[in-house]
């Protein structure tokens, strides 16, 4: 059979494959298949994997996700989700065929469901108010609170996450916990008692960075017991199963936001809390982000049944794997290795493992790997067909010397089918913040390879994944080493033979549009650039992101109002006057973590100025777009930017007309 190369429509013939849970007993994995339904959303299913073979369970033509097994493994709850913003809470027997919805929230959501010790309960996440649940009286939003909208999840200025209880023989609601703050994560100890959450109750939570562990009687309207004195971030967290630790990921805030989160143990008995995962250095989350992958990047810690060992994942020298320590001994070692991307994994009492994996030309499958013999197998195998008829792009390894002759890791992927010939161009790929070049599956790279570019990226400065002492030189010096890395790594591969430096484009998203920016308000080595949900101006993204104290105590180490001139100094557009590279800008209209007017004033500055410039704005998306906007805006930002290069840097490959 002729093989083919990958093209954007190919987003609506790819399976996302996440949410691996494994039964107690070690005999069953659930997880999720999600899939474009048409050019307006998305459904899933959910599988079942026993007695070797792997059959869809759950099928409804909506989206569904999280199954969790009951401790019985008799039975599993799961979330379902409509375009129409209901969220549903449902249980099901292990065929799929008995099933019944418990609850459903209209415009409110529910995340992160548990059992209760005894099964007679599910515990769950949501911003759920009794007292707002009919129509408001007024559309008008009345603002208080600093931190009143996040990003894909619009205004939160009434609403607050708690912990809640189902109960379902009484067909009940009751909140566990209320009050003027957010529940981020919790979990039940082992005795059913407790509720341990992950929260700031403070009245100036706003303008703080830190989270800690409190904890609460079950049965509500109890006092709160606060457990730690953190002073960063905590995403989640678990009890041991003999109940006398909670495991969480957090760091300390040593390097502000450029400190790597970390495993942390909390002695229940002692009140003792310390990191058991120093030893590594390495931030125990997956950093690796990809276009394809579902799961969150931070799992919580695992713990193995002896309550002896806890289980985690880390990301390494652009890999990502499934790491243990064992809590006598703080020894950490690997329990899945190689060069791929693990985004999530679950542990049985017989210690199998049930883990997503990708690696640059597999999507992310389902794996099984039975820790006592080593043994492993993949028991998915669901986006075969389309990996059997498109010829993909492998990718390569690289070190170079950065100007202060610090070493500095890099990726390429050669053009597809190219071999021998003519220097090919290169489009330079630039990371967002916080994540991490590697061994993942990056269907954007993959497209751009498929029409006869190379790709080229690195872990510059600051990037996750190869130190503290890597990570934490970012603070307070963004556009500085970051920017060179990026330069160095280019001015390597033209030494090296590998690109033609007549051809070369630049891209990213996020705080790799920031980067993408302030390289063409830099250099003059890019013959196209295209940026995506960007920063443009610190001082208006100060105002107007969700994100803004990343700005005033990482970025900038400073306030906007005391030292304007040091905003502007590092915002891209004070230099606009030097762009000369044609620029498409993408943007989305609802982005509310790089707002819309970020990608405005860059537009209205070059366009103003006669520069070639076009702007392309994706109505009803979030920052997310890339990697969960409606299929067909994925693919029109895919054949925009691919239109855009073609456009500019010609690769003897036809080229792409503009899908608008």
């Amino acid at each position: 059979m002729t093989m083919r190369t990958a093209t954007p429509n190919d987003i609506y013939n790819l399976k996302f494959v996440h949410d691996p849970t494994i039964s107690p007993d070690g005999t069953q994995i659930l997880f999720t298949v999600t899939q474009a339904k048409g050019p307006e959303g998305y459904t899933s299913s959910i599988w079942k994997y026993s007695d070797r073979s792997c059959i869809p369970i759950v099928s409804v033509g909506d989206r569904v996700s999280n199954p969790v097994f009951s401790r019985k493994a008799d039975r599993f709850l799961y979330l379902s989700s409509s375009g129409s913003g209901c969220q549903e809470l449902w249980i099901s027997n292990l065929s799929g065929l008995d099933r019944c919805q418990i609850l459903r929230l209209e415009k409110r959501k529910i995340s992160s469901p548990k059992w209760s010790r005894d099964g007679r309960s599910v515990f769950f996440l949501s911003d759920y108010d009794p007292l707002r649940s009919g129509m408001p009286k007024t559309d008008v939003r009345l603002i208080n609170r600093m931190n009143y909208r996040f990003d894909g999840e619009g205004y939160l200025h009434d609403k607050r996450t708690h912990v809640f209880e189902f109960n379902l023989e009484e067909r009940k609601i009751k909140p566990v916990t209320q009050g003027e703050f957010d529940v981020v994560a919790f979990d039940l100890s082992p005795d059913g008692k407790t509720v341990a959450i992950i929260a700031n109750i403070g009245t100036e939570a706003d303008f703080q960075n830190n989270l800690d562990i409190y904890t609460l009687s079950t049965a509500g309207n109890s006092k709160i017991s606060r457990l730690t004195s953190n002073k960063g971030s905590m995403s989640s967290l678990s009890y041991s199963p003999n109940g006398n630790y909670i495991a969480f990921i957090g760091d300390d805030y040593r390097f502000k936001f450029n400190t790597p989160v970390q495993v942390w143990v909390h002695n229940v008995k002692s009140q003792d809390t310390f990191c058991v995962s120093k030893k590594l250095d390495r931030p125990t989350r997956n950093s690796i982000h990809s276009d394809t992958m579902m799961n969150n990047s931070t799992h919580e810690p695992v713990w193995d049944v002896d309550s002896k060992t806890a289980y985690f994942t880390a990301t390494d020298w652009g890999k990502c794997n499934i790491f243990a320590v064992a809590l006598d001994s703080l020894e950490v070692r690997e329990i899945t290795s190689g060069p791929q991307v693990v985004a999530g994994f679950s542990l049985s009492n017989d210690r199998k493992v049930a883990f997503a994996r990708m690696d640059p030309t597999h999507p992310c499958e389902i794996f099984l790997l039975k820790l006592e013999s080593g043994q492993q197998q993949q028991i998915s195998d669901l986006n075969a067909n389309l990996i059997s008829e498109i010829k993909f792009s492998e990718i390569l390894e690289f070190n170079f010397s950065a100007r202060d002759k610090t070493e500095v890791h890099g990726f390429f992927m050669p053009p597809v089918g190219k071999q021998g010939g003519a220097k090919p161009p290169c489009i330079v790929e630039i990371h967002g913040g916080g994540g991490t070049e590697g061994y993942r599956f990056m269907f954007e790279f993959q497209c751009l390879a498929a029409l006869g570019y190379s790709v080229a990226a690195c872990n510059f400065r600051g990037t996750a994944g190869y130190g503290e002492d890597f990570m934490k030189q970012l603070t307070g010096r963004y556009m500085e080493k970051d920017y060179s890395d990026i330069i160095d790594m280019v001015d390597h591969l033209i030494r090296s033979g590998c690109i033609d430096e007549t051809r070369i484009g630049v891209t990213g998203g996020s705080y790799g549009g920031y980067l993408t920016n302030w390289a063409v308000g830099h250099s003059k080595l890019f013959a196209a650039a295209v940026t995506d949900r960007s920063v443009v101006n610190l001082y208006s993204f100060y105002g107007t992101s969700d994100d803004y104290r990343l700005i005033e105590e990482d970025v900038q180490e400073s306030l906007p109002w005391d030292k304007p001139e040091h905003y502007l100094a590092k915002s891209p557009i004070s230099y606009t006057k030097d762009i000369t590279t044609p620029l498409l800008i993408i943007h989305s209209e609802e982005d509310f973590r790089c707002r819309l007017e970020q990608a405005e004033q860059l537009y209205a500055f070059l366009r103003r100025q006669g520069k070639e410039v076009v702007f392309a704005v994706f109505p009803g998306e979030s920052h997310g777009l890339s990697r969960g906007g409606k299929p067909h805006h994925r693919v029109e930002r895919l054949q925009l930017m691919l239109w855009w290069f073609t456009s500019h840097i010609r690769t003897g490959e036809k080229m792409v007309e503009c899908p608008i």
